[in-house]
């Protein structure tokens, strides 16, 4: 996806609460299930083309 990037080895990244869908800081678009915590890799790709807008989707980097 366009304007992303893979972390490093040895990098973290912060992960919000289940519920929190608020900022400031790190929060979630949509909260996770209760009972799946993976995502599915299309929905993911979805997801961000559709929070980072219609000219992101369909690119590659």
């Amino acid at each position: 996806m366009p304007n992303t990037r893979a972390l490093t080895a040895g990098a973290s990244v912060t992960i919000p609460p289940p519920r929190r869908t608020d900022g400031p800081g790190p929060h979630w678009r949509m909260c996770p299930g209760d009972d799946r915590w993976l995502t599915d890799p299309d929905a993911l790709r979805a997801a961000l083309g559709d929070a980072l807008g219609p000219t992101s989707a369909g690119r590659t980097a």
